[in-house]
């Protein structure tokens, strides 16, 4: 592309590419539409075959239960879309093709985009069937003239208008839905988010600007992200600040007009729970003196709630990042390579329920475990890998070392964490399978229910592989992580070292 000299050529080049961009979008929003009615056509066959393809004996429910996550399991694995993606894509795409189909046609115009509909659907969800018409007539104009974002806003103020449960009522029940999640990221990193009531986060995130405040007063040499991380991990790791030990008094808030923006994250998992302990620090401690007024009366179900003024200058230092790693006392399952353990290379090991990590943070972690299973990938003897027909329950170090092949459930796709699956007989027992490495594989309770309730079929291959056949005929294979895995006993811990390469305690 050559690149225009005088304002005329650019203004007209940048309109030409503009123009080219909004017909690929509007070729991208009909694709979108395509593929609304195809998921729907799929999840209509899947419960209009339900009953022929479980089987028999199941009930009419179950049956249409399990031919749904029997096909997303298996469009997931043909995709490579995470399924809860492909679940949420086909309840999407049912309210589409049945409820709206003005958004639809839209859609399928390139008038407005995926976005755009996404938003009208979620709301929709809230408004009285008797309503929805009037909300789809109301608020497509808007979609074609306005950003998803906007379009979010406004779509949320007419559902109020037309919902017939108050906002209240709905409140009270999304609160039940609160929770945690832990999502990987690169370079040792991993997003911690909580989803709870706004009032409460919004006055957790103005505790974190005021303590950043009060570090930055200090004259703390770390950014505002860095104190304001550094103090929300200390916090929920420590329950302090202060290097005394001594709860930190909250400091002022106040309510903040924007709230931070939350990641919809398709793959979760749960929390590696480990103990803590205040870190160690040598600079001299510093109490936090705690007010002398009385406590505030507790806020109401809506309010933001306040705190008691503290002076910055008398909060302690913050631990840093390296201190308050060395405070976790956790419960370590590190895989080690070899050569890295003998000292000749200077390979990352990994750690169970994220992956690789760096020398100098496994040695942070390890220098404080109690106890932790080291498993090196390379073949030596001393496992017990087989126990054949003796017994139907693994033997415990046969279990803990398939759940640090397996990491995860071994289904096609899932990324839930092998702590909380169950370890299936891959050749079932009653039907001679035996209790050994081969044959033992960790399956979530959804995919456990999938391989024995329908139709799927699982073969079991050398050092850990799975075929997996769908109902339809596809197959896909799932490998151990790393797939030329083999399994040792647990060893004892070793002797306490001050070398930083050596990985045990």
């Amino acid at each position: 592309m050559d690149i225009p000299s005088t304002p005329d050529q650019i203004a007209a080049l940048i309109t030409s590419l503009g123009e080219q961009i909004l017909a690929q979008c509007a070729v991208i929003a009909t694709a979108e539409a395509q593929l609304a009615h195809l998921y729907a056509d799929a999840a209509r066959v899947s419960d209009i075959t339900a009953l022929t393809t479980m089987p028999a004996g199941t009930s009419p429910e179950r049956a249409r239960s399990l031919a749904r996550l029997s096909l997303q399991l298996e469009l997931s694995a043909m995709t490579r879309i995470p399924e809860r993606t492909v679940q949420r894509r086909i309840n999407e795409s049912e309210v589409l093709v049945s409820q709206l189909p003005d958004t639809l046609a839209a859609l399928a115009t390139g008038m407005i985009s995926a976005g755009h509909a996404r938003v009208i659907v979620d709301q929709l969800a809230d408004v009285d069937p008797a309503d929805r018409a009037e909300f789809e007539t109301r608020i497509l104009p808007i979609a074609k003239t306005h950003t998803a974002a906007q379009l979010q806003h406004t779509a949320r103020k007419l559902r109020e208008q037309l919902h017939p449960t108050t906002i209240a009522a709905r409140h009270h029940r999304a609160k039940h839905e609160r929770h945690v999640t832990l999502t990987p990221a690169a370079d040792g990193m991993s997003w911690l988010s909580i989803l709870t009531t706004a009032p409460i986060a919004t006055a957790a995130y103005n505790r974190l600007q005021a303590l950043t405040a009060g570090a930055k007063h200090r004259g703390d040499a770390r950014t505002r992200a860095q104190l304001m991380t550094d103090n929300a991990q200390s916090l929920l790791l420590f329950g302090i600040t202060a290097s005394s030990g001594a709860p930190v008094p909250m400091a002022p808030t106040d309510p903040v007009t924007t709230a931070p923006a939350v990641t919809d994250t398709d793959d979760e998992i749960p929390i590696w729970a480990a103990t803590t302990t205040p870190p160690a620090r040598t600079t001299p401690p510093i109490t936090a003196t705690p007010p002398t007024t009385t406590s505030p009366p507790r806020a109401a179900e809506h309010e933001v709630p306040t705190a008691p003024p503290v002076n910055p200058p008398e909060l302690a230092p913050l631990p840093t990042i390296e201190e308050i790693t060395e405070g976790i006392v956790p419960t370590v399952h590190l895989t080690v390579p070899v050569l890295t353990l003998l000292g000749e290379r200077n390979d990352p090991g990994s750690l169970e329920g994220y992956g690789p990590i760096d020398p100098e943070t496994a040695a942070r972690l390890t220098v404080n475990a109690k106890s932790f299973t080291r498993i090196l990938t390379h073949p030596e003897s001393g496992a017990v890998l087989s126990v054949g027909r003796d017994r139907y329950t693994p033997p415990g170090d046969l279990a803990r070392a398939l759940a640090i092949r397996d990491t995860h459930c071994r289904a096609p796709g899932c990324n839930r964490l092998a702590k909380g699956c169950d370890l299936d007989h891959t050749i079932p027992w009653s039907a001679g399978g035996e209790t050994s490495a081969e044959n033992l594989a960790h399956l979530c309770p959804k995919h456990h229910h999938v391989k024995h309730d329908t139709n799927w079929t699982l073969a079991p291959a050398p050092n850990g592989t799975l075929h997996w056949t769908s109902p339809s005929g596809e197959t896909f294979t799932t490998e151990p992580d790393p797939p030329d895995w083999y399994p040792l006993a647990p060893l004892p811990p070793p002797p306490r070292t001050t070398d930083t390469a050596h990985t045990g305690p």
